[in-house]
């Protein structure tokens, strides 16, 4: 370990820099852009996903609508505001925590290149309608188990906290589910490996039937008739009437309408275009774990790991968002492993072109969160915000 710490102390000055200057302009940008949605009264799909509720009958997604009504009704604050300022408070916790881990375990090139993965935190950054969205919950569930990795919290008290946290996240939103075994392989981990294996299993039955729990019931209840009241009751307390116009009015679709939307994207070659994006945002992974002794192995799971989120992209067209919510759980159980192990060979440097064409992609290039077709990257949206700031409010007039 001592080892560990020295090569730590000798990492170049300069990825850690760079790290700092994205995510706290990151940050910014999205708070930002969260201060111009309140200032609008909500939009129609970041807001309003957290408020659709059981108005018009039960329905997926809707206990968070209850949670923010009731909240509004007992502090007599607008329901947008609730919602935004939780989004706020949700968004500084993630980059806070995974900050946190990052520069514990020492910001090498390697690290760097995993931290700023198109895929990664930069996805919510330049594209508009991927950040706020539910999943950022189940994200915030592998918190605790850096704090375990790092020795700041016991693992019985970060397994009932993070598992805690994970049930919110799927009664939130179903496809929270999907995280489940890349936060199955975080407990093992902060458990202390296979030799657990009696709590490891206690523990997989548990997430498991959460998971299932919560799939079940949005195929149980995919839809509502008319969401006129759920509407109506958002509306009352504050939101703009445009907050209507967008997944209130898609909830009244039911699962099979999905499945014919995505038929279509697969008709039209969408698959094609999934698969470029994911063979670009692949390179700088690959050349992140490129040192490992283990690199074969870690490419392996990297696919294979794709395969449990395939009904993702079957049952919705979100499939940009499908993507980064793969590549994000594996970061986020490769940093929990990093913390807790210290491997060596996270700190070994990588040659001038691999990490130039890391760096290269990872600052430049960025998808779609519906159709994943190329888009300007996170240096981009950061010039475009600093030279001209009104654009946060037009970028607000596109989201669909």
């Amino acid at each position: 370990m001592q080892g560990q710490a020295a090569s730590s102390r000798h990492l170049p000055g300069w990825p850690r820099a760079v790290l700092l200057a994205v995510y706290g302009a990151g940050a910014a940008i999205l708070l930002a852009r969260l201060y111009v949605m309140w200032s609008v009264g909500g939009t129609a799909w970041q807001q309003a996903d957290w408020l659709i509720s059981f108005a018009d009958g039960p329905v997926r997604r809707g206990v968070s609508g209850e949670f923010f009504l009731l909240l509004s009704d007992v502090t007599g604050i607008g329901v947008v505001a609730l919602v935004c300022a939780a989004q706020a408070a949700l968004v500084l916790i993630v980059f806070w925590g995974v900050l946190r881990a990052v520069l514990h375990i020492g910001v090498s090139e390697r690290v760097l290149l995993l931290a700023l993965s198109p895929a990664f935190l930069a996805f919510w950054v330049y594209e508009p309608n991927a950040g706020f969205r539910k999943e950022i919950l189940g994200f915030i569930a592998f918190l605790p188990l850096l704090g375990c990795a790092a020795d700041r919290l016991k693992p019985t008290n970060a397994l009932l906290f993070s598992f805690t946290i994970f049930v919110i996240a799927v009664a939130f939103h179903e496809v929270n589910a999907f995280l489940s075994i890349f936060l199955l392989i975080g407990f093992a981990i902060c458990l202390g490996g296979l030799s657990e294996r009696a709590s490891i299993i206690m523990w997989a039955a548990a997430i498991g039937m959460v998971s299932l729990t919560g799939l079940g019931f949005a195929l149980l209840f995919p839809a509502v008739s008319s969401s006129q009241t759920m509407c109506e009751q958002v509306v009352a307390r504050g939101a703009s009437a445009a907050i209507c116009d967008g997944i209130f009015h898609w909830i009244q679709y039911g699962v099979s309408d999905q499945r014919e939307n995505a038929w279509i994207f697969a008709v039209k070659g969408t698959g094609l275009v999934v698969l470029f994006s994911y063979v670009i945002i692949s390179i700088p992974l690959f050349v992140a774990t490129g040192s490992s002794p283990h690199k074969h192995k870690l490419r392996l799971l990297y696919v294979a790991s794709a395969i449990p989120l395939v009904p993702l992209y079957v049952m919705s067209v979100d499939w940009g968002r499908w993507m980064a919510l793969h590549v994000t759980g594996l970061i986020l159980v490769a940093l929990v492993a990093f913390v807790k192990y210290r491997p060596d060979w996270t700190n070994v440097p990588i040659k001038p072109i691999p990490l130039v064409v890391g760096l290269l992609i990872s600052g430049f290039y960025g998808f779609g969160h519906v159709v994943p077709k190329p888009m300007y990257g996170v240096t981009l949206e950061f010039v475009k915000v600093a030279t001209i700031p009104s654009i946060l409010r037009k970028e607000l007039n596109e989201t669909p």
